[in-house]
């Protein structure tokens, strides 16, 4: 409240005691297209992160490995962890054997 007060003690054609009285007339409505651009990038992550969880799961179901557990673990994981297991599961399996793992 210190600053609040000091503001309310300078004088009135002060640039700063303008942006106090706009901020405390509209409050956070001044900055909204700020706040809407940040919403909208995280829309379009969220978006994005959860094509790509989709396109893991696919990729896991599709994918022939060594044994069935070894799927059924794969799935699992990248079913109940989200966008996390699917990050893992690209590292893990997808970018260090892009072929599969065949059986044999």
């Amino acid at each position: 409240m210190l600053g609040q007060e000091s503001l309310l003690n300078q004088p009135k054609n002060s640039f700063k005691y303008l942006i106090y009285l706009i901020t405390m007339i509209w409050g956070d409505m001044f900055f909204w297209p700020f706040r809407a651009a940040w919403m909208s990038v995280q829309f379009v992550i969220g978006i994005l992160l959860f094509a790509f969880w989709i396109w893991m799961i696919v990729d896991c179901a599709k994918r022939k490995f060594k044994n069935d557990g070894e799927k059924i673990i794969w799935m699992i994981l990248t079913i109940f962890t989200s966008w996390i297991g699917a990050i893992v599961y690209y590292i893990a399996v997808r970018t260090l054997n892009p072929k599969g793992l065949s059986k044999k």
